[in-house]
């Protein structure tokens, strides 16, 4: 099997195993119906780049390995806190009984708790930069958090003295969320490790 069907296999699996454990309770005819799946991720906004692969990769995996297990539906985040609240009450409101995503964690910080109080799973694959997991016990992630990531990639640097220098220049972008988490990643593990941001 080549590395683009493992990587599609994984979202297919968690997805429809996430599906499996809502329907436990149910009877052996209602098992054999697919999963209502949501995918909620930015089509539009700041983080469409992200959005509209993580929306085309999840239906190319769900056309490729659902085997009709799933019945999958889209909604689009729009990048923003308020389209991802909405789009979650939409997703709920259309039955869904497990949902992939938001793209971007502060959309997901706003829009998962509104799963977790209608008792509905959500599996975020790209939320890194906040403990999404800490909103209740139907919320994962697949991804490790930023704070995981980046004070790894600082630490090893600075432990394995790859520079003998103990200044950094941290250059991001504030108007995306992603960045925002990253940047303040990276100021935190720069603090432990005394490493000196000049600018």
């Amino acid at each position: 099997m080549n590395s683009r069907r493992v990587l599609l296999l994984v979202p297919v699996l968690a997805l429809t195993l996430l599906a499996a454990a809502c329907g436990s309770s149910t009877s052996t005819s209602a098992k054999t119906q697919p999963a209502v799946v949501a995918s909620i991720a930015s089509g539009t906004g700041s983080a469409s780049s992200y959005g509209i692969s993580q929306q085309n990769g999840t239906a190319l995996a769900v056309a490729e390995l659902g085997n009709g297990l799933i019945n999958l539906s889209t909604f689009d985040d729009r990048s923003d806190a308020a389209g991802g609240t909405e789009a979650m009450r939409a997703a709920i409101s259309a039955g869904a009984s497990v949902v992939l995503g938001p793209t971007l964690s502060p959309v997901a910080a706003s829009a998962d708790p509104i799963a977790q109080a209608a008792g509905i799973p959500v599996l975020g694959v790209t939320n890194a930069t906040l403990d999404i997991g800490a909103i209740g016990d139907l919320i994962w992630r697949v991804s490790l958090s930023e704070n995981a990531m980046v004070s790894a990639s600082v630490t090893y640097v600075a432990q394995n003295k790859l520079t003998s220098s103990k200044n950094a220049v941290l250059i991001w972008e504030p108007a995306d969320g992603y960045s925002t988490g990253s940047a303040e990643s990276f100021r935190a593990a720069a603090r432990v490790n005394g490493i000196t941001i000049t600018s």
